[in-house]
């Protein structure tokens, strides 16, 4: 059977799609970065700085849901909470990504690895997510 014959072909097409997408913004942003963010050394302000932070926080965000940065205990032990309590209300309230992407209701990475170790290991997974 030919790679496109299979039953995953269009999502692993999308996927490759997306994957490409990333690398794409990826590049653009350390190119961006290289260039010191199109700023002259005299003309950085607090502004930019918090800019930068805002940047930084969705960056972090991005990298946790990636699983390539851990969760503090603090962010772990507030999603075992959430997954335990089956409280996807407040859950999405941080955003679809956190609970399509398992920072809730569980990590195939293990970013709740911080958990402390008298919390559960096991959270199951929430029905009806909207992914």
């Amino acid at each position: 059977m030919a790679a496109h014959d299979t039953p995953n072909a269009e999502a692993l097409a999308a996927f490759i799609a997306r994957k490409a997408e990333i690398d794409r913004l990826l590049e653009q942003l350390l190119a961006h970065s290289h260039e010191h963010l199109n700023l002259a050394p005299e003309e950085v302000h607090w502004g930019h700085v918090g800019e930068l932070d805002d940047w930084l926080a969705c960056l972090r965000r991005v990298a946790k849901l990636a699983g390539v940065l851990a969760l503090d205990a603090e962010e772990a032990s507030a999603a075992m909470r959430e997954a335990r309590w089956g409280n996807a209300v407040r859950a999405s309230a941080r955003g679809p990504c956190a609970v399509r992407r398992g920072l809730v209701a569980g990590s195939r990475r293990g970013a709740l690895q911080a958990a402390t170790p008298t919390e559960p290991t096991s959270i199951p997974t929430f029905e009806g997510d909207g992914s």
